[in-house]
């Protein structure tokens, strides 16, 4: 029997290049399904080289080899100011789910509810009020995981300085 080590962990920048393989990948896998998300150059390898500096990217390794990713972010996100709708926790601090991401090789694996889970708890190590996350409404795998992990839908936001064409995403948010 072959044991699996798995392990969520803080991205390096020895991680950039399994990165952007996952992003390529995922890229084309929203195109198939015509999901308009991620079909611009974002996120380019400098986003995820910002987000590893800033210790805010992490990565889930399953025996020495990167099959996953999510940002973590604790800074305001300036396209959630407008919502058509409204937030749970308005007013108060939260944290950012971004750039998340499962090699379709681990798809329906628990793995995207791990990392989720690992926003949550880093989330509250950090005191803060709540955690957002949004989407494009034709991601319904996408959707269909953050309901899964207790997030409520609050609304509609809009990218302001995305290279998606469609901007519109679909807003949620989980109270801790």
């Amino acid at each position: 029997m072959i044991t699996k080590k798995n392990n969520i962990r803080l991205a390096t920048k020895a991680d950039l290049e399994c990165i952007m393989q996952i992003t390529e990948k995922i890229k084309q896998h929203l195109h198939s399904f015509a999901i308009p998300q991620w079909q611009g150059d974002y996120p380019t390898r400098d986003v995820f080289d910002a987000d590893i500096v800033k210790k805010t990217l992490w990565v889930y390794e399953e025996n020495d080899g990167v099959y996953a990713f999510i940002n973590v972010s604790f800074e305001e996100e300036k396209t959630y100011r407008n919502i058509d709708g409204a937030w749970l926790r308005h007013q108060l601090a939260y944290s950012v789910i971004h750039r998340m991401a499962v090699d379709h090789t681990h798809h329906k694996k628990g793995i995207g509810r791990k990392l989720f889970l690992k926003a949550i708890t880093e989330s509250k190590k950090q005191k803060v009020a709540s955690v957002r996350v949004d989407t494009h409404a034709r991601n319904q795998p996408m959707r269909e995981l953050i309901s899964s992990c207790g997030f409520i839908y609050c609304g509609i936001i809009w990218l302001d300085d995305s290279m998606d064409v469609d901007q519109e995403r679909l807003a949620y948010e989980y109270v801790l």
